[in-house]
């Protein structure tokens, strides 16, 4: 079965078109420098703010975290959004994993359902060869995307959670501190201990056998140390 746009595609292409070139402009960029950092053609950003084709949600989310704007501004969806980091990957290489995480996710949602390929991709007007690319990490196009969702009784927010493989360091920081107990967080923050935290760390940075001498080495050293 060919894909076969509905005109509420179409419509929804153009919407999201606008909502890329809007963010873009809003941020003071170039299509030729968007598409430098989605690493496709300046031809290919101009037909995805044309709304003559679509991006994936994966490439969405190159946009935006490039951009600085939540994905949800180029959906007009509602709700918090994972911040994206800048991951040490090239741009290429983390597209393709988060296409290929996105296709196994969409594999499960149908396998949840109970539903073979050709009922999934008949009820979105797409081919059950179509559908299997997609699965097995082939871009998906923004609006199948939504019909899917729609159609397995899914909300946007599900694929977000693509992004939980390039969370932001800084994040991961603050949530490993945040669960720190109480008065460790207190004297870990105490600028007064500041040096002797730097001596752990160079400590923590030593073979298990050279901090076993030097602790060694300190507890002689105290107890020649007058009382």
């Amino acid at each position: 079965m060919p894909d076969s746009p509905s005109p509420q595609r179409n419509l929804r292409r153009r919407t999201i078109g606008l909502l890329i070139r809007r963010a873009r402009e809003g941020a003071g960029r170039t299509v030729a420098q968007l598409a430098d950092a989605l690493q496709v053609k300046p031809a290919t950003m101009k037909a995805y703010e044309a709304g003559t084709r679509e991006p994936s949600l994966v490439e969405l989310l190159a946009i935006g975290d490039w951009l600085s704007v939540p994905v949800t501004t180029l959906l007009e969806e509602a709700g918090p959004i994972l911040p994206i980091a800048h991951s040490q990957l090239n741009a290429q290489a983390a597209l393709q994993l988060r296409n290929h995480v996105m296709g196994a996710k969409l594999k499960q949602a149908r396998l949840n359902a109970d539903e073979s390929l050709k009922v999934s991709a008949g009820a979105v007007g797409i081919s059950s060869g179509k559908l299997k690319s997609y699965e097995l990490g082939t871009a998906i196009p923004i609006t199948v995307l939504e019909a899917l969702t729609a159609h397995f009784g899914l909300t946007m927010q599900h694929w977000f959670e693509v992004d939980a493989l390039h969370i932001n360091p800084a994040q991961q920081q603050q949530t490993a501190f945040a669960a720190l107990p109480s008065d460790v967080r207190a004297f870990v923050t105490d600028a007064d201990v500041l040096p002797h935290l730097r001596i752990a760390m160079q400590l923590h940075a030593l073979p298990d056998d050279d901090v076993r001498r030097v602790a060694e080495a300190l507890l002689l050293s105290g107890r020649t140390l007058p009382g």
